[in-house]
């Protein structure tokens, strides 16, 4: 929670003073809104995800980030799950890469998954239902956060959505011709 200050330089405003093109997608965690240490006063011209490590936490919450103003998901309004945040700050970075293709620039995406809280897609959870011995762990579990009923299940699904989003990425690249040179 502690902010970056005015005068730290990060990697975005170097290579944004060469002329790059910045982008942030995920989780930041390095200033909270209204401080020096948002993406957007510390190099990075589009910002898209969570501020604040604790609310990185969630994967269905109601609002992410989008530059300095909230930005509503409605499918996950009043205990709804139906925008996965992973999903939705990938594809912000997927139009970013699109979008800057044409000259110098940086993506940055920093995923939340796997992390707390543990939840997945359904459909990407079918793949690892009912393959693990899931014994509850002994650990009190923090309260407010989804613990799944196979943790284990959901922890892998979660790591192998993640190397789903990375090929995304990489196969974006390559339809752009661009892998060579990133």
């Amino acid at each position: 929670g502690i902010s970056l200050r005015a005068e730290d330089v990060t990697v975005a405003e170097v290579l944004k003073r060469a002329g790059y093109r910045t982008g942030l997608f995920g989780k930041w965690g390095l200033g909270d809104a209204d401080t020096p240490g948002v993406p957007n006063k510390q190099g990075f011209d589009e910002f898209f995800g969570y501020l604040h490590q604790k609310h990185a936490h969630f994967y269905y919450t109601d609002y992410l980030w989008q530059n300095d103003a909230r930005f509503a998901l409605p499918g996950n309004m009043d205990g709804n799950r139906e925008q996965y945040t992973p999903d939705v700050i990938l594809d912000r970075a997927l139009d970013f890469i699109r979008a800057s293709s044409g000259a110098p620039f940086f993506c940055f995406v920093s995923s939340t998954i796997p992390h707390h809280e543990w939840a997945v897609p359904e459909s990407s959870l079918k793949e690892y239902a009912g393959t693990f011995d899931e014994q509850r762990p002994e650990f009190r579990w923090r309260e407010g956060y989804a613990f799944p009923k196979e943790p284990k299940a959901t922890m892998a699904a979660m790591i192998s959505h993640l190397d789903k989003g990375v090929g995304k990425i990489v196969q974006l690249l390559d339809e752009l011709m661009l892998r060579e040179n990133t």
